[in-house]
This record gives structure tokens, sequence and C-alpha cells, in this order.
């Protein structure tokens, strides 16, 4: 499937009540994709994004980043 790539690059962090990933090739830019497979909604795309810090998606989610996923 698609979408394992991006399923078993997550790994759990007890100290946070979120999960850290690292963006795979094909998810890069596409903060909407990640929400979508994770969070059940392409909407909450914001809520990565703000987690993260980022406010430049083509200079801060590159393939190869880490990120933490909320809520998972």
């Amino acid at each position: 499937r698609r979408y394992e790539s991006l399923y078993w690059c997550l790994s759990s962090s007890r100290r946070f009540s979120k999960k850290l990933g690292t963006i795979p090739f094909g998810y890069e830019h596409r903060p909407e994709l990640i929400s979508y497979l994770f969070l059940g909604s392409a909407v909450s795309w914001w809520e990565i994004m703000e987690k993260n810090s980022i406010f430049d998606v083509f200079e801060q989610m590159n393939t190869g980043d880490n990120i933490f996923i909320p809520g998972v």
C-alpha cells in the first residue's frame, strides 16, 4: 500500500501525546495528506503545522524531515 512507508516511519514518544515521524517521498510539502491518513480529515492539516511550528511547507516539510503527528 502507498501509505505503509509513512506508517512504518512513526515511532512512539511516551513524553508527548503525539508521535514522531519522518516525512517519506511523496508526502513532502503535503500536510493535508498526512492529516487525512492519521487524523482522518484533510481539514486538520493546520494541527500538524501548528504542533511542528511550520510556517512554510516548501521550506520546512521536506523528505526525511522529522515531524510530530498530534493526537495519534
